[in-house]
């Protein structure tokens, strides 16, 4: 019988103990989460469940952690769609995308969706601009960045390199009309261009030839 009172006596008092340090990891992780600090809150949390697997305020708090970094992630995709800078901003809220976050948030994955369909959309049209003001170097760039932040997605990748395709032409067609008006210097920049995005036939020999002309044609032809 005094055994058995022993050992019950130690299990309370084992009970307790695993009670009291749940209590203060829950008091610590909440401290945290409070000032933000999502993963050192997690931390004390999953301390909590380790000692009380089913503590619900340990569970909750974890859902909570993972809301609040979520949701703080989109609030800087949001700020940045306001400031124009919507290719910053579809990065942010696919990385948002990518968090743990538990089904039930709804309202959350909505946001998300909502910010990669306007980032994306404002992003494209940006490149379209740049197109239609002759700046196709610096759309085929900016495609570019669009489709590498954007994590795999096919038809943006796809969408980049038809970007990347006319930019290319459109080089090429440049450098072929200078060249006929005998513009060597203007048609040597835009096949260097066209290079830089990955024409492969306009190799250094090509671009040195078609420099040497504009070089003949204008410092070393007859003084007036």
């Amino acid at each position: 019988i005094n055994r058995l009172k022993k050992l019950l006596y130690t299990l309370l008092l084992l009970q307790l103990t695993i009670s009291c340090a749940s209590r203060q990891f829950i008091i610590e992780a909440n401290k945290h989460l409070k000032q933000g600090d999502v993963d050192t809150a997690i931390k004390y949390y999953k301390r909590t469940l380790k000692n009380s697997p089913n503590n619900a305020q340990a569970k909750e708090g974890i859902r909570n952690a993972h809301r609040y970094r979520v949701k703080t992630t989109l609030d800087k995709a949001q700020q940045a769609l306001a400031q124009g800078h919507s290719t910053t901003a579809l990065k942010i809220a696919l990385q948002a995308r990518n968090l743990p976050l538990d089904l039930e948030s709804v309202d959350l994955v909505q946001r998300i969706d909502y910010i990669i369909s306007n980032a994306a959309a404002s992003s494209e049209q940006e490149v379209e601009t740049l197109k239609q003001k002759g700046h196709y170097y610096s759309a085929a760039s900016l495609a570019n960045k669009i489709a590498r932040v954007s994590s795999g997605n096919s038809e943006r990748i796809s969408w980049a390199k038809n970007v990347r395709r006319d930019a290319i032409y459109y080089y090429l067609n440049k450098s072929d009309d200078a060249s006929k008006n005998r513009q060597f210097g203007t048609a040597t920049m835009n096949l260097t261009l066209a290079k830089k995005l990955g024409y492969k036939k306009a190799d250094s020999k090509v671009i040195t030839e078609l420099w040497q002309q504009f070089a003949d044609l204008n410092c070393y032809k007859k003084p007036i």
